[in-house]
């Protein structure tokens, strides 16, 4: 059987030590890390994408108007970053959904109805010397349905969906 041809081993990487010219955010996932230093002299990009430590992406570009591999730009994507937005937005819809499930509400078949003498605002008069609403009254004439008997209490919005 013949033998699979094998593959040249990978020349060492030459360690080189550089400085830090500038840093700043370019976006919220994406730093630019410009780096200088006289150990740059040969340094020969080997694609477009560098692997750095920590499992970012780094992409080597000189900056515009500067000779090639004298000061690098180096442009940081931190891939965790939308993993950490994921979980986060589910969580709020979780909690905003449990919130609008556990709010009580009446009946489905509850209508209630009542009247009031009102003001030349369409406001309802003072009872006993004391402003009311119409969302005080429209609770009131619930309350007495519920006292009858004819409606049961509130219940949370889940019980509804249920049956």
């Amino acid at each position: 059987m013949p033998q699979p041809p094998t593959q040249p081993a990978p020349a060492p990487l030459p360690l080189r030590l550089l400085r830090v010219v500038a840093n700043h955010h370019v976006t919220l996932r994406m730093r630019r890390v410009t780096l200088g230093g006289s150990d740059l002299g040969g340094f020969t990009s080997v694609g477009p994408d560098q692997q750095v430590a920590g499992g970012q992406k780094a992409s080597w570009q000189p900056p515009r108007g500067a000779e090639p591999n004298t000061c690098p730009t180096m442009r940081l994507v931190n891939p965790r970053h939308r993993s950490r937005i994921l979980p986060a937005c589910f969580l709020v819809a979780l909690v905003a959904f449990g919130w609008y499930a556990t709010q009580s509400v009446r009946p489905a078949d509850c209508e209630v109805s009542f009247s009031a003498f009102t003001g030349s605002d369409g406001q309802p008069l003072p009872e006993n010397g004391e402003e009311v609403t119409w969302d005080e009254l429209d609770e009131r004439a619930y309350q007495d349905l519920v006292a009858s008997g004819r409606y049961g209490p509130p219940t949370a919005r889940w019980h509804r969906w249920l049956g």
